[in-house]
């Protein structure tokens, strides 16, 4: 059982802020597995880096298990989580309280891709990540391939990613996280200075573009305000959906608002607004309270199969 918690103050290496990072105050008898892999991608035309991180005893028995893509924000790569956020630490914390499920965590690279296929489809990250990525990891770890089984978190760019794959593809994922999520409307993104424009959108969404140009057909069919308006959102409330924002994010206005476009069709989601910075302390936080949410929607799943 979980005994003698303690809080620390962690400096991790990198990292400008200290962040609040809750472990056992004795040594963990077992870790978790963290390995580094990759894999040749026939839609990008080149080998795709990702890290995976294995429960205890996966090396020692035939289990399968549910499995959470974790997606990384802009600059980071499939190792962020992992460096800067010590999740592998977390999750064993976490289980040796017996606070959530045993999960397969798998954290792709993306570059600055914000997980959608760029422009002039030179780099098509969504199919990538649906049609090869997704068959690929779970034909060859024993994952639990069902959409309930199946969830998706990511931080900024990456909760930008983790809401446009839900909302296209409602069929594959059980559960959605976003934290502090990129959600730019139009008056945002049209907003966004140039020279920011250009260092990270311009490969994504193309180039030379300026206020109202950026809004061209291809950034709707990646809009999540647009394709909510136009997809069918009876598909959207089979996902469990988890918001978190820090009330000082720039983008916390863009959270806010997408929360209300939810609200305004009527889609079920759990929307936290709480003090905080877009930074690592906060996503250490969030990683806490939406790894434990999961693991609810799983053990509320399974004492219903039971029952019936």
């Amino acid at each position: 059982m979980c005994q003698n918690f303690k809080v620390i103050y962690v400096k991790v290496i990198n990292v400008s802020a200290f962040f609040l990072f809750l472990l056992l105050a004795d040594s963990f008898s077992q870790s978790s597995i963290v390995s580094r892999q990759s894999m040749q991608s026939r839609i990008l035309n080149q080998t795709i880096g990702y890290s995976v991180i294995f429960p205890i005893g996966y090396d020692k028995n035939q289990q399968s298990y549910p499995v959470i893509y974790l997606l990384h924000g802009i600059g980071g790569d499939g190792n962020s989580w992992i460096k800067r956020c010590n999740i592998d630490r977390l999750v064993d914390s976490l289980k040796e309280c017996s606070l959530i499920s045993d999960f397969i965590f798998i954290m792709p690279d993306a570059k600055n891709s914000y997980y959608i296929n760029n422009y002039n489809k030179t780099f098509s990250y969504e199919n990538f990540f649906i049609n090869e990525l997704i068959p690929y990891i779970e034909s060859t770890y024993r994952i639990k391939a069902s959409k309930e089984n199946r969830a998706i978190m990511g931080l900024s760019m990456g909760g930008f990613g983790a809401v446009l794959l839900g909302i296209k593809h409602p069929d594959v994922f059980g559960t959605v996280v976003s934290m502090s999520g990129a959600l730019r409307d139009s008056l945002a993104f049209v907003n966004i200075p140039q020279t920011k424009y250009n260092v990270y959108f311009k490969d994504v969404y193309g180039p030379d573009l300026t206020g109202q140009q950026r809004i061209t057909q291809h950034w709707k069919e990646n809009s999540p305000y647009y394709l909510i308006d136009s997809t069918l959102v009876e598909n959207l409330k089979t996902i469990n959906w988890y918001f978190d924002c820090g009330q000082s994010d720039s983008l916390y206005p863009n959270v806010e608002l997408f929360h209300q476009l939810l609200l305004k069709y009527k889609i079920p989601h759990e929307y936290h607004s709480r003090p905080g910075k877009h930074n690592w302390e906060f996503w250490y936080t969030t990683s806490v309270n939406a790894l434990m949410y999961y693991t609810n929607i799983l053990r509320k799943k399974t004492d219903t199969d039971i029952d019936l």
